[in-house]
């Protein structure tokens, strides 16, 4: 496999990705893929999400622009051999910023600087979805740089990124999902060289904006209980066919609060010059979800309601189209306005109403309708990638047909099973010409297919054939689907004059029968290493359960990467089922079958848990290199397949059920020394009298549990003694994960500017395959003479650390050649806070919180933001000092400072403006010292209803550090 490196990232014009086809169950439903779940777990480890589950992620939703740039960031970032640059600074580049998540602008800017994402016409588009041939190139740009670009410029990167195995094509113009971006971000990180330096600390840092120590962003504050409905989009009066359904009036977001919400309906109000009987029905609809359509009662409502309720996690967003149908009789020159008036919530109260949407006229001119069939095929329970059965969609005019739903009625699946159809199928993909088109979304009750695009003339008859896995086990049963002329949300078919909907004929519904009997094998993770000599090692485990009594006849038991049988002891392995073993017929090419009559025959009870496990001894690393054994000979996956068991009634029954196990290798133990896989704080200043870190660093166990011994790091100093700095007990070392202080003996030896520190003495265990963090921790007193003094530690090679086999002591390999994390010696940074005085009046105070030293203020950044206001407001800030009765700023713009705290002024709206005190340098006394300022903003406009101060950087010492704090 190739390794992924990043030498430059060229600036994007069009962002975007192509992911593998992973699908996904419908909206509140569990997931079911294992490597989606493995690369959640990483995201979220590794900060690249917050969401703290996978539902709260809400992997089936499109990826917007203002979502990708975050995302994309932090994975990237993530993955260590990616190295970010910054190509270009921002400054206020996009008009429309102000209208992103708040929580999202900085991440826009910050992408925008290190070239991974642009806008046009001056703007972002935050709100945009991102396509997975824009967000395949976005990333393999940043991954490979620059390529030739053909008319299909998604080509050449997924040609590289294909070979990596990181994806694979698959309508590269559908919106990506928020899975597939995590899923192609995972891979990435997977792909990458344990032994890349990339010093990510230093990216981390400049992508952030903190580095030097600075204080995390403050997030936005966050109402409890309740969820937020807001305006997305809302076309302006359409002139719409007197009969056309389908017709958008507009988009909405629902955005929860810390508690998250569960949202059961939404009423849409309807008023204008027309009859409320015109409206056959109003329905919301997005690429996953479409709910049924409601009509419109005499109050002039409609309660569009959600089945099951629209279950959100906390901060967490869906958006949603209003769709709307006419009576195929409405009256002509009709407007019909509609707004969203109430929204009922579970757990709370709702905000935002009325959200105003868009305006119809309807004209004389008229769509044809379509004619539509359904044929469903019996299917067997349990099996995967079978043909679920035909729609047939007839347009009687040239339209273009891009979606149906097919409602599930009169389901009758057997005594206490449960009925919904997330339960029965699941990754359920359609086929036009034997080509998979579009997708196909699985709820409680429907089978939702969007993003058809198929062309078809008058009179027509084009056939989509629905495949998929059918999940069901259990007691035979019958299924029935409809596609419901009575509901209009039902059919998704756009008359190819009028560019709107065409509504179902007549309705058409058909019945199928499900197979009985439940048997379900799921893996259990196996060792990924196995270390030479080792005995009973688990090679594939699984676990069986059935519904029925069964007696188990047949199965066949193979390694499907060839691994050589001849590593093993006795040239055999040997199967347990439920701790009982089991002769094999053949295992001399590891391909097992077993069809013999069994001494003990294998019977498994209905409920109960059966095991299912293989296990070797391993031969001796020389007994291996005699036989001439490594590289691939050595690599193991072993599959176990059932296809035939005998039921209660002694009769056979065909079954088709597998599970492959993890991947094993055969390989001596080794251990890699690399830079931390968990990032230091950001901070990078050491102070007077405070145990801190000045170093971590990772350590990898191959194949092996391994115990650290004696580690040896390298001190340089730019100025100053080590020795005078630091003695033996001023240092530690720590276990990141869990805080723990290993025992160790320290020494520390110096001679001016170089020196080390050694820790042995340990026994610290490492396990297999794992990879610990560890940090050096240093305690510091009187080092007001070592400000601007950069100390940073290293290990030179393998022989300054030793880690042996935990049960053979034996020394094992390590490779490593470290540098640590450069630190300096500094003054605390001040403490600022930031407080509302009054509409266009802010409050900053700034105090020296070191103990040792002075702060010499010359300045600092700030700026104020509109967030409520008419558009053309305009303003004016200045700094004053604290308590002053100026309330203008005029004088300092025209260059008199007399009354004021610093020279110059910012603007409202504007970009971030550097103040420089008047008096500077103002100083702070150590241990305590303050002063305060006063912002004022000045506008001949009505002040707005929210104005927020925030300041970005103080000026001191000759040096700078970043903040971000606000007050509105």
């Amino acid at each position: 496999m190739n390794k992924l490196f990043k030498k430059s990232v060229a600036i994007v014009a069009s962002m975007g990705v192509l992911a593998s086809t992973i699908n996904v169950t419908a909206l509140g439903a569990s997931l079911v893929n294992e490597e989606f779940s493995l690369a959640y777990t990483w995201g979220y480890d590794a900060g690249v999400t917050t969401m703290s589950s996978e539902e709260a992620f809400m992997p089936y939703s499109n990826m917007t622009r203002e979502q990708v740039a975050k995302m994309a960031y932090n994975g990237l970032d993530a993955a260590s051999c990616v190295a970010l640059e910054m190509t270009r600074d921002y400054a206020d580049n996009f008009s429309d910023l102000d209208s992103a998540d708040a929580s999202l602008q900085s991440w826009i800017e910050t992408a925008y600087e290190y070239g991974l994402v642009n806008g046009w016409d001056g703007a972002y588009h935050p709100m945009e979805t991102v396509t997975r041939g824009q967000f395949m190139t976005m990333i393999g740009r940043a991954l490979y740089g620059q390529l030739p670009e053909p008319a299909e410029y998604w080509k050449n990167y997924y040609s590289l990124l294909n070979a990596e195995g990181i994806f694979t094509v698959e309508n590269a113009w559908a919106p990506v999902k928020r899975y597939e971006a995590m899923l192609v971000l995972y891979r990435i990180a997977q792909n990458c060289d344990n032994g890349t330096d990339t010093n990510i600390d230093d990216i981390l840092c400049q992508i952030l904006d903190t580095c030097e120590g600075t204080v995390d962003p403050v997030d936005p504050e966050v109402v409890d209980g309740f969820v937020t409905i807001s305006l997305v989009d809302a076309p302006s009066t359409q002139d719409v066919p007197r009969n056309a359904i389908g017709i958008n009036v507009g988009t909405f977001k629902l955005t929860a609060g810390a508690d998250g919400a569960k949202v059961s309906s939404i009423v849409i109000d309807r008023s204008g010059l027309g009859e409320y009987g015109d409206i056959d029905g109003v329905w919301f609809a997005n690429d996953s979800m479409v709910t049924k359509s409601y009509a419109v009662t005499s109050s002039n409502t409609a309660t569009v309601r959600f089945s099951p309720a629209l279950e959100l996690g906390a901060n967490q967003s869906a958006e949603f189209d209003v769709m709307v149908a006419l009576d195929a009789m409405s009256t002509v020159n009709s407007t019909h306005k509609f707004t969203a008036t109430t929204v009922n919530v579970a757990n709370g109260e709702a905000d935002g109403t009325p959200v105003s949407l868009g305006t119809i006229k309807t004209t004389s001119y008229e769509v044809d309708d379509v004619d539509g069939t359904i044929s469903l095929d019996d299917v067997d329970s349990g099996k995967l990638d079978q043909v679920l059965g035909t729609v047939t969609l007839t347009p009687n005019s040239d339209a273009n047909i891009r979606g149906f739903v097919l409602n599930q009625i009169d389901a009758t699946l057997g005594t206490d099973v449960n009925t919904n159809l997330d339960e029965i199928f699941a990754n359920v993909d359609v086929y036009y010409n034997d080509e998979m088109v579009g997708s196909a979304f699985v709820t409680n009750d429907k089978i939702v297919v969007t993003g058809l695009d198929v062309d078809a003339d008058d009179g027509e008859a084009i056939e989509f054939e629905l495949r998929g896995d059918v999940i069901y086990v259990g007691e035979g049963a019958e299924f029935a689907l409809e596609l419901d002329a009575g509901d209009f949300s039902a059919i998704d078919v756009v008359d190819a004059d009028s560019d709107y909907g065409m509504r179902l004929a007549a309705s058409d519904d058909d019945e199928a029968s499900l197979s009985d009997f439940d048997l379900t094998l799921t893996k259990v993770a196996n060792p990924d290493t196995i270390a030479p000599g080792s005995n009973n090692v688990v090679l594939y485990q699984a676990t069986l359960k059935s519904s029925s009594d069964f007696t188990l006849t047949n199965f066949t038991l193979e390694d499907v990467l060839g691994g050589d049988i001849n590593a093993f002891t006795s040239e055999k392995v040997t199967l347990y089922v439920d701790g009982v073993d089991f002769e094999l017929d053949d295992t001399s090419d590891f391909g097992m079958t077993s069809t013999q009559d069994f001494d003990d025959e294998i019977y498994i009870d209905a409920g109960r848990t059966v095991t299912i496990k293989v296990t070797a001894n391993v031969k001796s690393a020389s007994a291996l290199a005699t036989l001439g054994l490594s590289g691939t000979d050595l690599d193991y996956q072993l599959e176990f397949l059932i296809d035939e068991i005998e039921n209660s009634d002694g009769d056979d029954v065909d079954v088709n059920i597998s599970k492959k196990g993890d991947k094993a290798t055969i390989e001596a133990g080794t251990a890699i020394v690399k830079a931390a896989t968990v990032a230091a704080p950001v901070s990078s200043t050491l102070y007077s009298n405070a145990d801190q870190e000045i170093g971590r660093f990772a350590v990898r166990a191959d194949a092996e549990d391994l115990k650290l011994k004696e580690v040896t790091f390298d001190v340089t100093l730019t100025t100053g003694a080590v020795e005078d700095l630091l003695s033996d007990g001023d240092v530690t070392l720590v276990d990141v994960a869990n805080g723990t202080e290993i025992s160790a003996t320290t020494e520390v030896v110096g001679t001016g500017l170089t020196g080390t520190i050694k820790f042995s003495g340990m026994s610290y265990t490492i396990a297999e395959d794992a990879t610990v963090n560890f940090k050096v921790m240093g305690d510091f007193a009187n080092v007001s003479d070592y400000d601007g003094t950069t100390l940073q530690l290293s290990i030179a090679d393998e022989d300054a650390i030793e880690l042996r086999n935990s049960s053979t002591e034996a020394e094992v390999q390590a490779f490593t050649n470290l540098m640590l994390k450069e630190y300096t010696f500094g003054v605390q940074p001040p403490l600022v806070t930031l407080t509302k005085l009054d509409d266009n009046k802010f409050k900053v105070t700034i105090k020296n919180v070191d103990t040792e030293a002075e702060v010499n203020l010359s300045g600092f950044d700030a700026r104020v933001r509109i967030l409520a206001a008419d558009a053309d407001y305009e303003g004016t800030i200045c700094i004053l000092p604290e308590g002053s009765s100026v309330s203008d700023c005029a004088d300092v713009a025209s260059g008199a400072t007399a009354g004021y705290a610093s020279t110059g002024t910012g603007a409202v709206p504007g970009a971030i403006t550097m103040f420089t005190l008047v008096d500077a340098p103002v100083v702070l006394a150590e241990d305590g010292g303050d002063i305060s300022y006063e912002i004022l903003v000045d506008s001949d406009f009505i002040n707005p209803a929210v104005l927020r101060a925030e300041i970005t950087k103080l000026y001191y010492n000759g040096g700078n550090e970043s903040y971000s704090i606000s007050a509105q």
